[in-house]
């Protein structure tokens, strides 16, 4: 077509002229903006055009939202080991806040591959904690079943293996702390020393002062540990019994005077 102000010929679909700028018009209208076509022909032909490529444009989209959703269910949150990891960290820090170390330690043992993947990092910490302190695990777990009718030996034999791996534990804490300190690390390593510290109170009849001395003992732990034996021995036979007074009801509190030793198995 021509343009009308400058003469110059140009091709229809054009909205105004290349060479002048005059804007296109039909008898003194503006032509509408958007594809033009000189003949339904053209428009016919940029159809079928359209039609031949649009299947292959659909069936890529597709192919890529299936893989897309396959790549999901097997290897992302949709995948069924993804799931069961999530249920495992569920459990493993339902033990930890509940100081169930030995559940803990039972389903770390189950959990295949869990040294090589990372969302295990923190849960691999906490059990090398345990395995160094598992003689105190079973030592004090062993404990709470003693009274004062249990022989010095066996409570002095049980109170040095508690507190050697105390320290032992103690001092595994120290060093993982040293490379694997991010928050989640310091909390969970928190409870199981925690949970150490509160059995030691409970159970040995240990304050803060003297844990924290245990705890920080350096050079011969034995040494430390030999001071420790008697004086925890004898503290938990004294408490121990009273204890046991008041849940068996053998003995009455009527008589305030009555002389300290009394009721106690020598």
């Amino acid at each position: 077509m021509n343009c009308h102000k400058c003469g110059r010929e140009y091709d229809s679909t054009f909205d105004k002229c290349p060479y002048c700028g005059a804007i296109f018009t039909v008898s003194g209208k503006t032509k509408p903006k958007g594809l033009s076509f000189k003949s339904a022909s053209d428009f016919k032909k940029i159809l079928i055009r359209y039609k031949a490529v649009l299947p292959y444009v659909l069936a890529t989209m597709a192919g890529i939202i299936v893989a897309a959703l396959l790549f999901w269910y097997f290897t992302g949150v949709g995948s069924k080991a993804y799931k069961q990891k999530m249920n495992n960290i569920t459990k493993l820090e339902k033990y930890c806040k509940e100081g169930d170390y030995e559940s803990f330690n039972l389903l770390m043992d189950k959990i295949k591959n869990v040294s090589e993947d990372r969302d295990y990092d923190t849960y691999r910490m906490v059990q090398r904690i345990y395995k160094k302190s598992i003689n105190f695990f079973i030592n004090e777990k062993e404990a709470r079943s003693f009274n004062s009718k249990t022989s010095q030996v066996v409570f002095n034999d049980n109170i040095n293996r508690a507190l050697l791996d105390l320290i032992n534990g103690t001092k595994e804490a120290e060093d993982i702390l040293l490379t694997y300190n991010s928050d989640k690390d310091k909390e969970f390593i928190g409870y199981i020393l925690d949970y150490m510290n509160r059995r030691c109170k409970e159970t040995y009849k240990m304050n803060d002062l003297e844990l924290e001395e245990i705890s920080g003992a350096t050079g011969d732990y034995n040494e430390l540990i030999e001071a420790y034996i008697d004086v925890i021995y004898r503290r938990f036979k004294e408490i121990g019994d009273a204890y046991e007074e008041e849940i068996t009801g053998d003995h009455t509190h009527e008589d305030e005077s009555h002389d300290e030793h009394d009721g106690y198995d020598e």
